[in-house]
């Protein structure tokens, strides 16, 4: 009876954390189909996209109304896509997989090893600042943090599906991140502060104030002072003080696309009116993912025995085993998944009727992106972006020398705020860098401004540190996936958007902190403690 008392309100609540997971992807759902689409997302209500009949709360069920309705319209009949009820799950399984990382898996103690899984201690996934709820099983005092992490994940899964699907990030998500962040880190900080305490952060003297690195108030004045320079630059862009960067671009694309024979850019009731832009199986489908699904345990397998074998621990042979496998299923795919019919042809639509389009002309005509790209006025547009960032930087400056005359002991809530802007500046300011110096040096648009807006909204809800160490792992992740491209698909890539580069490696190091600090301390030789 006493294990049954511990046990029913962590399995209570890793079930509230994937219900609340699928509900998130289910959101995530309506907004990568409408956001792009100008469509609000409250107003009009869900509705069948062929045959517009509204549908019932009971068809909106996360995974299982797609199961209930067996993937058809109830109305209409007409197949829905399985990509909502796999997002879902897979948003569930996200959520439930950071609570049971951080919470559920016991720690190190005198009575416990921790977690030991081919050679690696899971225990130590869990970030310094979950570890005051470790012992419980359930957030409490580390909820508020839990829940901004939970927050940023559903929008980096968000922004990651439309920028593959639209190449573009609507603004809106990675403002609802940063938001969410700042708020949240500035509330919980008042409310401690209004109880006379502090956050429980484990280590003593050595431990950081917050769970998200903080100075005091040289953050907090450089925090200040970046946002309210911010300000002034969008004042200044408002009165046409400062020019609005890549303002004549969409004027260009489409006198290029005429000039080249493109077809024009559709506009929002076109899209609207358009095919879902769900993924849509064929017949036979499963056959591929069953390759390399089988082709990545394989390797996995593979790994873990080599890696024993050298005397490394299973665990690292298995990681890097599964992230190659991959790759290496592009060999079985082309032995035992033919062709399918859309790879060779395209039917498309001529003034003369249907014609068909052969593949070799496909892969020729230039996607969005690389249309965008062609925009041969990039290294003028830099010059403005550098007058909006003058402001932002200057004051920024500013506020870091007067923060250094005042004496008294920074509150807690200022602190948490601070750390947070600092996060948003600096993380956002990275890529922005990358941006300008990129552009100005090949004179075409090294990153978009989407990116900027993602890894700032990572900075303000997990702090500086993460987001500027995800946005040099994203260079990794980012070759691997073109390695995956490659040798998953038929043809030659294309030009692939950096979001979702950028968002699994959030993933990565909130996830693998640890192996990030065994790493860093190796290089500078002694033990480093990240927030």
């Amino acid at each position: 009876m006493h294990d049954l008392v511990i046990i029913l309100p962590r399995v209570a609540t890793l079930l509230f954390v994937f219900a609340f997971g699928a509900c998130v992807g289910s959101l995530i759902n309506v907004l990568a189909y409408r956001l792009p689409r100008g469509i609000g997302v409250v107003t009009p209500p869900s509705r069948c996209p062929v045959c517009s009949t509204k549908l019932r709360w009971k068809d909106n069920i996360p995974i299982f109304g797609w199961l209930f309705l067996r993937g058809r319209c109830r109305y209409c009949k007409t197949p829905i896509s399985p990509e909502y009820p796999l997002v879902e799950l897979f948003a569930a399984s996200l959520f439930a997989t950071f609570f049971i990382a951080w919470y559920l898996i016991p720690a190190y103690s005198g009575t416990s090893s921790g977690f030991d899984v081919l050679g690696l201690n899971l225990a130590t996934l869990a970030p310094d600042w979950a570890d005051v709820d470790r012992f419980n099983g359930v957030p409490k005092h580390s909820a508020p943090m839990f829940a901004i992490v939970l927050l940023l994940l559903g929008s980096l899964l968000a922004m990651t599906l439309t920028d593959l699907k639209t190449t573009m990030i609507p603004l809106v998500l990675p403002w609802f991140a940063t938001l969410a962040g700042v708020l949240i880190h500035t509330g919980y900080g008042v409310f401690l502060s209004v109880k006379g305490l502090e956050y429980p952060m484990p280590g003593g003297e050595m431990s950081w104030r917050w769970p998200i690195p903080t100075y005091g108030w040289a953050s907090v004045g450089i925090g200040v002072g970046g946002i309210v320079g911010l300000g002034i630059s969008l004042v200044l862009v408002k009165l046409k003080l400062i020019g609005r960067s890549f303002a004549d671009a969409m004027e260009w694309e489409e006198a290029h696309r005429k000039e080249k024979g493109l077809p024009p850019l559709p506009t929002l009731e076109e899209l609207d009116a358009s095919d879902t832009g769900q993924w849509r199986p064929q017949t036979g489908w499963l056959r591929g993912p069953a390759v390399i699904v089988a082709t990545v345990i394989l390797c996995a397998i593979a790994g873990a025995i080599i890696a024993r074998v050298v005397g490394s621990p299973p665990g690292i042979g298995l990681i890097i085993g599964a992230a190659v496998g991959p790759i290496v299923a592009g060999f079985p795919l082309r032995l035992f998944v033919p062709a399918s019919k859309t790879d060779a042809t395209e039917e498309v639509v001529g003034e003369g009727g249907p014609v068909a389009k052969s593949a070799s002309t496909k892969a020729e005509d230039p996607s969005d992106a690389e249309v965008w790209i062609a925009y041969p006025h990039a290294r003028r547009e830099m010059v403005k972006e550098m007058a909006f960032l003058a402001p932002p930087v200057v004051l920024a400056i500013v506020g870091f020398m007067l923060s250094g005359s005042i004496e008294t002991m920074c509150p807690v809530w200022l602190d948490a705020l601070g750390g947070s802007l600092l996060g948003y500046l600096v993380g956002g300011g990275v890529v922005w860098a990358v941006r300008l110096f990129g552009s100005l040096g090949f004179g075409k648009e090294a990153m978009g401004l989407g990116d900027v807006h993602l890894m700032a909204a990572v900075g303000a809800c997990v702090g500086w540190i993460d987001s500027v160490l995800a946005f040099f792992v994203a260079a990794f992740v980012g070759i691997l996936l073109t390695f995956y491209s490659l040798s998953l698909s038929r043809g030659v890539g294309r030009a692939m958007p950096y979001g979702p580069s950028l968002a699994i490696a959030t993933v990565l190091v909130l996830l693998a902190k640890p192996a990030v600090e065994l790493g860093l301390g190796r290089i500078v030789g002694q033990v480093v403690n990240l927030p």
